[in-house]
């Protein structure tokens, strides 16, 4: 059967063409050692490889097949991260099966604490992630978070059944192995990304957290309104083991590693990246002392901290507001919740090609253009939030959540992209500050907002109540519009030039930022 694999993965590349740079699409394989690169590799005679890489290795290259399963795969971490935010509505108004309620559904502190759980966990393993993924590989640390993700959601209905309490520590664990994925796709990405191809190869991978919402939230609805809400985590536990087993088969740390990859593919990445691929290993120890000290660093750390407590807290919040407020039952609550999504995922990439126009063209310098859309979106986003908090109407309300969290995709192309102007060979360390920093309000922002807004038996009361919760969101964004103003920089900066070759501290052989990400608003989406 590998006899067959390698048979077949030549004759559908035997006539491609021979430009070694033709992006995205499959390349040639050229020369005598084109098929003793598969026959030598081959170890497996797995019949899904045999079956799926000769269709791949006719129609697609093997680095854009890798950025369309990591963009599932990231559908797969955010459906399993966003799910309980319906599911939980469902939950409370369980009358049918009396063994499924729980005695908490009054109790809006345990609610927060059950929404935000999850980031309890993630926020410990942002810079472990990066680290194993060094030193065993993207592709495995990759494929395990997701996979003890997806195992773990598997039992949340059996847990929930048992104790609340049992349920918080399951999402804590989930967050701890998903807490490992977006620095090991930098990893991933950082070896297979030529530097002509990564905005379009990052961007591919990095849409898939906004579609999994998108989708999370709406299925979620549907599901828990036909088959009750377990199926919400059985059925997105279901997919991404699936996705898994397609992913551990198919997808390789490097292009020397494939066992079907062209010869020209190869040459053409590897040729690509053999500069930056040979820098020294770096000592963070001093480099962690400036972006500490740097101003620039922490208008990052704040944009991103400020972006994400409007965003984690809608995203755990909504479901809660629309049916508490406006009634909207189980099924239309998943899919009014996931429309403001949809605007960002449209929003976000159009927001950074404009960005790079104004730049490209001198309209604008690098500072003023991240300082405009940074503003602009922060802006809008705390605007239509404080007018959510007025709206007379459920239709209102839902036109000014959609507007707020589309137009918050203004500011990707302001702080979000920001890291690799500052520090271009260390945007990855610089991500895993501001990162880690931006965690805290998953935690923060759901267990705040249950605690403020609680009155689930006066509806005039529980309106004044997330009125409040819209307006400190609205203020934590203008005060982030305003904090990035003062401190932001769109230029180099000195200690980003400099690096240590010391080898008795934590070593990261640091690939330039060009190859871990591009100039993209898709770049930073954790």
């Amino acid at each position: 059967m590998d006899e067959t694999w390698t048979r077949q993965c030549n004759e559908n590349v035997s006539s491609s063409d021979d430009d070694d740079e033709r992006p995205l699409s499959n390349t040639s394989r050229s020369g005598a050692d084109g098929s003793s690169d598969a026959s030598s590799s081959l170890r497996s005679g797995c019949p899904v490889r045999t079956i799926v890489w000769p269709f791949t290795c006719r129609w697609l290259s093997c680095r854009t097949v890798l950025s369309l399963l990591a963009m599932s795969g990231f559908f797969n971490v955010y459906a399993l991260r966003a799910n309980l935010s319906v599911a939980l509505v469902a939950m409370l108004n369980d009358t049918k099966n009396n063994s499924w309620r729980f005695d908490w559904r009054s109790d809006s502190s345990v609610k927060g604490v059950v929404l935000g759980s999850f980031f309890y966990g993630y926020i410990t393993t942002q810079i472990l992630g990066g680290w194993l993924s060094q030193r065993y590989g993207g592709k495995h640390v990759f494929g395990f978070g997701v996979l003890a993700t997806a195992l773990l959601s598997l039992f949340s209905p059996l847990a929930v059944n048992i104790s609340v309490w049992l349920l918080v520590a399951l999402r804590i664990a989930e967050g701890i192995f998903e807490g490992v994925t977006f620095p090991a796709m930098h990893s991933l990405l950082g070896r297979w990304a030529p530097p002509m191809e990564r905005s379009i190869l990052v961007g591919i991978t990095y849409s898939g957290p906004y579609l999994g919402t998108v989708i999370s939230v709406m299925l979620s609805g549907v599901l828990s309104d036909t088959l009750g809400w377990p199926s919400v985590f059985y059925v997105f536990g279901i997919v991404a083991v699936v996705w898994w087993l397609f992913w551990i088969l198919l997808v390789y740390d490097s292009p020397n590693s494939h066992p079907c990859i062209t010869t020209k593919e190869k040459h053409y990445i590897e040729k690509s990246l053999a500069t930056s691929n040979k820098l020294p290993a770096v000592s963070l120890k001093k480099l962690w002392l400036r972006i500490l000290v740097s101003g620039p660093a922490w208008a990052i750390a704040i944009g991103h901290v400020c972006n994400n407590f409007g965003l984690y807290t809608l995203l755990t919040s909504l479901p809660t507001f629309f049916q508490g407020v406006y009634g909207f039952d189980i099924k239309s609550n998943g899919l009014v919740s996931s429309l403001p999504y949809l605007g960002l995922w449209i929003m976000t990439p159009l927001s950074g090609r404009v960005a790079d126009i104004l730049r490209a063209k001198g309209i604008l310098s690098t500072t003023n253009t991240r300082r405009l859309f940074n503003s602009l979106g922060f802006a809008t986003a705390g605007l239509f939030l404080a007018l959510t908090g007025y709206s007379r109407t459920r239709n209102e309300a839902v036109l000014f959540v959609c507007l707020s969290v589309s137009c918050s995709g203004f500011a990707q192309a302001g702080f979000a992209v920001n890291h690799l102007d500052v520090a271009p060979r260390y945007a990855g360390v610089l991500m895993s500050f501001s990162n880690t920093l931006a965690t805290i309000p998953g935690i923060v922002g759901p267990t705040l907002a249950e605690g403020i807004a609680h009155s689930d038996n006066d509806s005039t009361m529980l309106r004044e109540e997330w009125r409040a919760v819209f307006f400190l969101l609205s203020c934590t964004y203008f005060f982030g519009a305003i904090a990035y103003v003062v401190l932001v920089s769109g230029e180099k900066q000195s200690w980003a030039d400099r690096h240590q070759t010391k080898r008795n501290d934590y070593e990261f052989h640091e690939l330039n930022s060009e190859q871990r990400q591009p100039h993209s608003a898709l770049s930073t989406v954790a």
